[in-house]
């Protein structure tokens, strides 16, 4: 009986390994769907930006270029960030006074709008390169604002 056992619980472990398997085939297939090629457009939003004034928007490289890094507020008063949803990747990283600013990575999607984007730190810079991404940010640290003219994009 306790061999028939194990060869049940072998058979059960298997299928539940196959299953598993189709529902991330299903989730993978369902996401390239989702993030097809189209014409990419997205909202600005900056600390400068006074009341009433229309929003700035920018246009971004279609879905077969690279990603776009966009630096985005997290402090509890800029939520809900718009656009957030829609990156495939964001990185939290801390800046000063223990707040965490967003780095949140776009490719292959169209947005109306994205933000309220912020100033860049140059910890952040070893990340955009990472992900050979183009840099949307408003504003920089001093340190940053002296390295970004130095990385080089082709």
């Amino acid at each position: 009986m306790s061999k028939k056992n194990n060869k049940s619980k072998l058979l059960v472990s298997i299928i539940a390994v196959i299953i598993i398997a189709i529902v991330a085939v299903a989730v993978v297939f369902f996401m390239n769907e989702k993030n097809k090629p189209t014409q990419e457009t997205a909202g600005e939003t900056n600390d400068g930006q006074t009341a009433g004034e229309p929003e700035k928007t920018v246009q971004i490289y279609s879905g077969t270029d690279r990603p776009i890094a966009v630096m985005i507020d997290n402090n509890t008063n800029a939520w809900p960030q718009a656009g957030i949803n829609d990156a495939y990747m964001v990185y939290e990283i801390r800046v000063e006074g223990g707040e965490t600013r967003l780095m949140a990575l776009f490719k292959n999607v169209d947005l109306e709008k994205i933000g309220p984007v912020r100033s860049s730190r140059h910890y952040f810079l070893d990340y955009v390169m990472e992900n050979d991404a183009m840099y949307a940010h408003f504003g920089a640290s001093y340190i940053a604002d002296e390295q970004i003219p130095n990385l080089r994009y082709k």
